[in-house]
């Protein structure tokens, strides 16, 4: 089963680095990445620092 899904995931990589290449997508890549980012760090905002 771990070896399935680890060859999923090079499987998604792959056709993702494929086309971020392209530069019509890297605008698009970019925007997707910082929206990724702001919601992981709402949700570590959200749930408290450690030790705070």
């Amino acid at each position: 089963m771990g070896l399935m899904r680890t060859a999923m995931k090079a499987g998604i990589a792959k056709s993702v680095w494929k086309e971020v290449r392209n530069p019509q997508n890297q605008a698009k890549a970019k925007e997707l990445f910082s929206k990724i980012r702001g919601k992981s760090r709402d949700r570590s905002r959200s749930q408290g620092a450690p030790g705070a």
